[in-house]
């Protein structure tokens, strides 16, 4: 990730080297480029995460025959691996923006200890970065360089529709069913996994059909992954200590599918103060459980499970 996300720039021809158009062979205000880009994102890159989706790529890179284990050799792969898991959390830090979220991996969100302003400036940086860093390492001419680009660009497109959606729903706008919160997961969550996927098929020059198919397949896994995340947020008070609040989802309006499930068997008088509370934005511990007894009354934390499981299984 650092090759891709430097630590620091020490001189102008680093920021060259970012793509950075300059005026004058000068050094400009360096300390400013490592406070408001550099820190808050390496603050939250330092603090961990799941880390599954470059994984699963290795996975699936080593199915295929290569070998991961020699770095230089599968240097393309591992160059492709960051960029995907740079571009999840460029996605992070503008989506707790957008949700008011708290904390994030336990720590302050980057827009509550940095600002605003920064934090989207460093996120929108690091969506782009990823791209420049394969034009650093590659012929733009090779048709492989112009394949990869292509890709993260098209999922770059679709990140921002899915989140359009999450936000238009727990602002109210419009209630989804089942099968549009699967297509606002898919262009979400299902994102990064399918890229790194593609890319993987890209540089293992896999046919058209077979990486339909492993595309397909990772979707599902992204979309099992958000909805098992969402049964956790609900669930785990080791999860809320991470985000600095019980029931996140609730607080922020989400309407995941255990909501729409609850909202479809509550009578409508409960479904009606479901719906009341998640438009609160609330984070009066008491309503939030109000909200989370709710969605049990109707076993729809169960039923989020079931579909989570039967999409793997498939």
């Amino acid at each position: 990730m650092e090759a891709i996300l430097p630590r620091d720039v020490e001189s102008y021809q680093d920021l060259k080297d970012l793509g950075v158009t300059l005026f004058k062979d000068i050094n400009p205000d360096l300390g400013s480029c490592k406070r408001g880009i550099f820190d808050p994102l390496y603050d939250l890159l330092d603090a961990g995460g799941k880390r599954w989706r470059p994984v699963y790529g290795m996975i699936l890179a080593k199915d295929l025959g290569m070998d991961i284990d020699d770095f230089e050799k599968s240097k393309l792969l591992y160059q492709c691996l960051a960029a995907g898991e740079l571009i999840h959390n460029a996605s992070l830090v503008i989506d707790d923006i957008e949700d008011q979220s708290l904390k994030r991996r336990g720590k302050d969100c980057a827009y509550i200890k940095y600002g605003l302003d920064i934090s989207i400036n460093a996120g929108c940086t690091l969506l782009n970065l990823p791209m420049w860093g394969l034009f650093r390492i590659m012929d733009t001419s090779d048709p492989l360089c112009i394949d990869l680009v292509k890709e993260i660009n098209k999922e770059l497109v679709c990140i921002h529709f899915g989140q359009n959606w999450d936000i238009n729903w727990h602002n109210g706008y419009h209630f989804p069913s089942e099968d549009e919160y699967f297509q606002m997961t898919s262009s979400k969550t299902g994102v990064i996994p399918r890229l790194i996927a593609n890319l993987v098929c890209r540089i293992n020059k896999v046919e058209d059909e077979k990486r339909e198919k492993i595309s397909y397949m990772t979707d599902k896994l992204g979309i099992a992954f958000q909805i098992q995340d969402d049964v956790i947020a609900l669930e785990s008070d080791a999860y809320a200590e991470t985000r600095g609040i019980i029931g996140e989802d609730i607080h922020e309006g989400k309407r995941t599918l255990m909501v729409i499930h609850s909202h479809q068997n509550l009578a409508k008088s409960d479904s009606d103060r479901l719906l009341d509370i998640l438009k609160m934005h609330t984070e009066d511990k008491e309503t939030i459980k109000e909200a989370i007894d709710l969605i049990k009354s109707t076993d729809s934390i169960n039923y989020a499970k079931s579909v989570a499981e039967n999409m793997i299984q498939r």
